[in-house]
């Protein structure tokens, strides 16, 4: 089902319609993006044993490119994530902190909702590099564990947009039907990768981005 729609935007991107100015050849672009959320559960066992955990995510991101032709991006993305984790199980603390650094040079398609609609939907591929560093640390035996990496891969994106004003939009990733396709390098594994875009989360459903159109006067 996912591919079909993906296919199906491809072929709607293919259709001849009316470039809007913000699309035009030599346009820039600028997008920010930043993710948050956390979660907290406690539980009391029998025999009085409690435990608990709590997270939180941070995913600050900043874009930037040109339309090298009439509807068609071509951009860099970077951006950080930041993932903590700590959990308690009576007297017993666990922390475990991952860092991920990542740089995605992208190309993107935009295709206007008609002559003069605000919407737009857009596909974009893009080549995607991770490093990543694991830290858990466990205060009861006051031991540490340390873990590197790289994640490199290839990804399809499909998504919409809206324009605010004419030189301002927010623009959303559809995440429920990317595809992801890569290879993952660790200090203790070696794997490749095919992922798709279920999650059972809404926020990893879709991202909103806000952009920018920087035309020349």
């Amino acid at each position: 089902m996912r591919k079909y729609c993906l296919l199906a935007l491809l072929g709607y991107l293919s259709v001849y319609n009316p470039v809007q100015a913000q699309l035009e050849k030599g346009t820039g672009y600028l997008g920010a993006t930043i993710g948050f959320g956390g979660t907290n559960s406690f539980r009391t066992s029998p025999g009085s044993s409690k435990y608990s955990q709590g997270s939180l995510n941070l995913t600050p991101s900043l874009s930037a490119g040109k339309f090298v032709k009439d509807n068609f991006l071509l951009g860099v993305n970077v951006g950080i994530g930041i993932h903590t984790i700590t959990s308690k199980w009576n007297d017993q603390k666990n922390k475990t902190n991952n860092l991920n650094y990542y740089i995605s040079p992208f190309i993107r398609n935009y295709k206007a909702i008609g002559s003069n609609s605000k919407w737009a939907v857009f596909l974009t591929s893009s080549a995607d590099i991770t490093l990543s560093r694991y830290k858990t640390e466990n205060e009861s035996t006051n031991t540490t564990r340390k873990s590197n990496g790289f994640n490199t891969g290839l990804s399809v994106k499909p998504g919409i947009a809206y324009w605010i004003t004419p030189r301002f939009s927010l623009e959303s990733d559809i995440n429920l039907l990317s595809l992801e396709a890569g290879y993952s390098s660790f200090e203790e594994s070696n794997s490749f990768y095919l992922r798709s875009g279920i999650t059972s989360s809404l926020n990893g459903y879709f991202s909103v981005r806000a952009a920018w159109y920087i035309q020349k006067r």
